[in-house]
């Protein structure tokens, strides 16, 4: 039984039988649930693939090790093969961070592109063969690779979206500037999180390495904080701020005793937010309910994806994109207490199936006959893993599969 949600589903229903001879009757499937300060494109540079150092736009001239690590004999010699290839990623990164700070968004992309995943499997291998007693690089060069060149894509398109909100509040579209305006808050907030991630992994590598990832780590800062800057200036200029209030409540929740929740909605400057209604996200579920004209309202939320024995929820306004409004949220404590589920599942179209037919049936997922919305399932059938949506407003999933060549006679 899985313990990490609130909710334990798990069902015996008609399903099929199988083999290329099958000719029984439906029988069983299982259902569980599951758990759940750069400027624009510079002048300066071009796109082109800049070439590879050994740090930040520092030049390598040592002799270039070429060896297969299954031939290289010695841990000497396979410690100097690890510091050369991590001086080729290490200057890989220099340079990609480099063309970033200066708005060369392709040439950042271009850095950290085949040749950095060459030298990064390269790395990896030769780190196996060495004793590095898991002080090694290898997780934090792919995290880098990975996130790094997300990264330029978020920066990138943060550029190319306040471009366009400019060119909006020129053309005096209020509506298609607030819109865009949040967009650049989410990409924001994605640039925060993937340069603390960068940021993290510099760390590591600069301790675990020869190199010295510092200047880098000053270049992504320095991006972010920018990125950052503009974000709260069009903040501010777009949106007027809100805050959320609640009053007493009974923290003892569980998906048959829900959360009721009751508070207002009012600007920083005390008067309600207009609006007949509002959405909110609560736990992973967004949660639309009536606002009165003193900003008053009443929410009710089944906590059925969080894991049991949460403390707290975080319920967030969420403003639609033309609103004047700007999102706020409030951390509301809470005991969650975990209850079971069942998952029955409909009969099957046709009353065998054979090798390579696709089967599909439809579950339903209740809590004492409460339908529960919003939740991933995961089936098997035969001992393979199947298809299943998560449901829907009625609690219901479609399982789809297709029959394995392993399964004979009645399957589960």
């Amino acid at each position: 039984m899985l313990v990490v949600a609130c909710l334990v589903a798990t069902a015996s229903a008609a399903a099929v039988p199988a083999g290329a001879a099958a000719d029984t009757a439906a029988q069983s499937a299982t259902v569980p649930a599951s758990p759940g300060a750069d400027a624009d494109r510079s002048a300066l540079g071009t796109a082109a693939t800049p070439p590879r150092q050994t740090g930040n736009e520092t030049d390598n001239s040592t002799g270039v090790i070429h060896e297969n690590p299954d031939e290289v004999d010695g841990e000497n010699e396979l410690d100097r093969l690890l510091s050369y290839l991590s001086g080729e990623l290490n200057g890989d990164i220099g340079a990609s961070t480099l063309r970033l700070s200066r708005g060369e968004y392709e040439a950042a992309r271009a850095a950290l592109g085949d040749d950095y995943d060459d030298s990064l499997g390269k790395y990896v291998d030769v780190e196996g063969e060495t004793e590095t007693d898991g002080d090694g690089a290898s997780e934090e060069y792919r995290t880098v690779g990975e996130t790094q060149r997300a990264y330029v894509d978020t920066v990138s398109e943060f550029r190319e979206t306040r471009r366009e909100y400019e060119a909006a509040r020129r053309a005096g579209d209020d509506e298609r500037a607030r819109e865009l305006a949040r967009e650049l808050t989410r990409l924001a907030e994605d640039g925060e999180s993937q340069s603390d991630r960068l940021l993290t992994a510099f760390d590591v590598i600069s301790n675990r390495t020869d190199g010295d990832l510092t200047e880098s780590s000053t270049q992504i800062e320095a991006v972010q904080a920018n990125v950052s800057e503009q974000r709260d200036e069009i903040v501010s200029r777009e949106f007027v701020a809100t805050s959320l209030t609640v009053d007493d409540y009974d923290r003892n929740i569980s998906f048959t005793d829900p959360l009721v929740l009751s508070g207002s909605l009012v600007a920083d400057d005390g008067t309600p937010v207009t609006g007949s209604t509002a959405r909110f996200a609560v736990g992973g579920q967004t949660i639309r309910t009536a606002v009165d004209a003193d900003g008053s309202f009443e929410l009710t939320y089944r906590p059925a994806r969080i894991p049991a024995g949460s403390s707290s929820v975080t319920v967030r306004y969420l403003p639609n994109d033309t609103s004047v409004y700007q999102a706020t949220e409030r951390v509301v404590p809470v005991a969650v207490s975990q209850v079971n589920a069942t998952a029955g599942l409909s009969e099957p179209a046709a009353p065998a199936y054979g090798y390579a037919d696709g089967v599909s049936v439809r579950a339903t997922l209740r809590v004492n006959g409460t339908p529960v919305p919003n939740y991933p399932l995961a089936a098997s059938f035969a001992e393979s893993s199947a298809t299943a949506s998560a449901t829907n407003a009625s609690g219901q999933s479609t399982v789809s599969t297709t029959v394995p060549a392993t399964a004979t006679g009645a399957a589960s």
